[in-house]
């Protein structure tokens, strides 16, 4: 820390506004954006020493000029010194969930435009200064308001999991990871490449997926949903039903992306707001439970667990969940109970918490009205302290209460 501070007072930033990242990670993986000193030393003692989201211990931190303005990834491929720009996108990139870079998607741009003439002509400069000479080079770019500024140039093809090829290959005929390989294997068909894609065939982009909630997915109701818009193309999801989806605040907590492509960008910029449209709605997942970090086990109520209502309860357990009992009222278990003939008696399963398998079980008290009982029955429920995933009715004066208390919780 002794080193950040003393650097933090040599180069006496005015306005106070740095960022602070691990020196080796991806994905805005822990990258902070601090006003004062005290939030640099903050973000200092979460990032240096912790494993970072590429598996390695972070050895100190990289403090650095926060740049404002629409940042840019220049796609590249040389060989012998020339340079051919295989792609320009542009990255949507906001605050959301408490964190400051959130990748929402990225767009393809014709190398038509004068902003992006300028962005090549500064990526080109930057490959001969840190002399990459052969092969794929992916470069972030920021556009100030004086001009381009370098975020960071890797000797790398572009990543997130190759899952934009298809797009770059689609919208402008080729993509980087084809022409790293014919600069090495293919010169001719190299050399024949135009220095950058003038204008595009398609309209093209790939949306990030944004959970703003957490919880245990159930379903995916976004999914067929996004599969009918125009544009689509493909999809890649990350997790699914019993998945745990965390609130995205980096590229290793996003849901899965979306590829999209159209002869109209009119259209593509209609499919893109669909999809906003869906998570902001809360429409991408169906949770069985909202929760702050992943349930050890979810546990399923059973009321009046009588009869075939014991194999309900069982069936429960053998899924591998926890169980709750919960009994209509005191008189039938006393009945039960009092019979004669164990003939005579229905089944019963677990009525007391501590039986096998059985996580609590409740006792619901019909003396009181109504709506003060259900009250009642569904505090005691979550005085147990276990995520309650369903309520079933076991026997047939079950069914009533089980209604009452899925509608409450």
């Amino acid at each position: 820390w002794g080193d950040v501070a003393a650097f933090l007072a040599e180069w006496k930033p005015d306005p106070f506004i740095v960022v602070v990242k691990p020196i080796q990670s991806a994905g805005s993986d822990d990258v902070f954006k601090c006003t004062s000193e005290a939030e640099v030393k903050t973000a200092f003692d979460k990032i240096n020493g912790a494993i970072n989201g590429l598996g390695v211990k972070n050895e100190g931190v990289l403090v650095q000029e926060f740049l404002d303005g629409t940042e840019y990834v220049i796609d590249s491929v040389s060989r012998d010194g020339v340079h051919k720009v295989t792609a320009v996108w542009e990255y949507d990139k906001r605050s959301c969930n408490g964190a400051n870079f959130i990748y929402f998607g990225m767009k393809l741009c014709a190398a038509s435009d004068p902003l992006v003439q300028q962005l090549i002509a500064y990526s080109d400069a930057v490959l001969d200064a840190v002399g990459i000479v052969n092969g794929p080079g992916h470069m972030e770019v920021k556009m100030t308001a004086t001009g381009p500024c370098l975020v960071e140039v890797g000797s790398r093809c572009h990543g997130g999991e190759g899952t934009w090829s298809a797009i770059a290959t689609e919208c402008v005929g080729y993509n980087q990871i084809d022409v790293s390989i014919e600069a090495f294997l293919n010169p001719d068909a190299f050399d024949a490449l135009p220095a950058a894609p003038m204008a595009l065939n398609k309209a093209g982009c790939e949306v990030f997926l944004v959970s703003r909630q957490q919880g245990v997915v159930r379903a995916l109701p976004g999914k067929p949903k996004i599969a009918a818009l125009p544009s689509y193309r493909s999809m890649d999801w990350q997790l699914g039903p019993g998945g745990f989806a965390r609130k995205t605040i980096d590229c290793f907590t996003r849901p899965g992306a979306v590829q999209l492509a159209n002869e109209d960008e009119t259209a593509l910029a209609r499919d893109v707001a669909a999809i906003r449209s869906l998570e902001e709605a809360g429409g991408l997942f169906d949770f069985s439970i909202i929760c702050a970090e992943p349930p050890a086990a979810g546990a399923v109520v059973v009321t009046d667990p009588f009869s075939s209502g014991s194999l309900v309860a069982a069936g429960v357990l053998a899924r591998g969940f926890r169980l709750v009992l919960v009994f209509s009222d005191a008189n039938t278990v006393d009945a039960i109970n009092s019979m004669s003939h164990p003939g005579d008696k229905p089944s019963l399963m677990g009525a007391k918490a501590g039986s096998q398998g059985v996580h609590g079980s409740v006792q619901h008290d019909q003396t009181m009205p109504e709506r003060e009982a259900v009250a009642n029955t569904v505090q005691q429920l979550r005085d147990l302290g276990c995520p309650i995933v369903a309520v079933l009715p076991g026997a047939e004066t079950g069914v009533l209460l089980a209604d009452q208390l899925a509608n409450a919780l």
